[in-house]
């Protein structure tokens, strides 16, 4: 379900205090309340908690976790490693899309794609971007390659046990906003839950 994201910082005794409440009939808003700074609302600048807890539900990434820390679906459907060990295929959902009603996407629907996903990779991968992810990345990833628009292969250097960490942490974000040097720290665009 959709709905606006509003957030207001606020020290609440040492424990984030999620609060959903209906605005309108139409309108979900979600209030949220941490005592955690926030730094950067820029998804490759940041690994604060602070700005993971919002971001979180703005943006999407390959995979997330459940509550035993077992990695589960997210954008993608299911994934897989070739017997080679380094080449990893990923299936992603055909009916996601980047939120409207903003000065990017206005009323445009515009799906998420498989090129969505090697782009920001490829974004995070050049040096010049500042992505907080960029060394991790940079010493494991070799190439991503679109199959087709809605799956992607990830070649890693070697064979790596923490690639599926690598798809849980990198958030997928929309072509667009960088082409026309969106502001996305000061209004975030992704394909999650709120919108911002």
């Amino acid at each position: 379900m959709k709905g606006k994201f509003r957030f207001i910082s606020a020290l609440v005794l040492g424990a984030a205090l999620f609060c959903a409440q209906q605005a309108t009939a139409e309108e979900k808003v979600l209030t949220f309340g941490s005592y955690m700074s926030v730094s950067s609302l820029c998804p490759w600048k940041t690994t604060n908690s602070g700005d993971s807890i919002i971001l979180t539900q703005i943006y999407q990434t390959l995979i997330t976790t459940d509550r035993n820390s077992r990695y589960i679906p997210n954008l993608a459907t299911s994934w897989e490693c070739a017997d080679d060990g380094v080449t990893w295929t990923v299936h992603i959902r055909d009916d996601v899309y980047w939120q409207r009603g903003n000065g990017l996407f206005g009323d445009e629907k515009v799906k998420v794609t498989a090129d969505d996903v090697k782009f920001s990779y490829d974004y995070y991968l050049d040096p010049a971007n500042g992505s907080a992810y960029y060394s991790t990345l940079h010493n494991t990833l070799k190439e991503v390659r679109v199959v087709d628009d809605y799956t992607v292969q990830f070649i890693t250097n070697d064979i790596d046990v923490l690639w599926e960490y690598s798809m849980n942490q990198n958030s997928i974000i929309p072509r667009r906003a960088i082409e026309k040097k969106w502001d996305l720290n000061k209004f975030p665009v992704g394909s999650g839950a709120y919108k911002f």
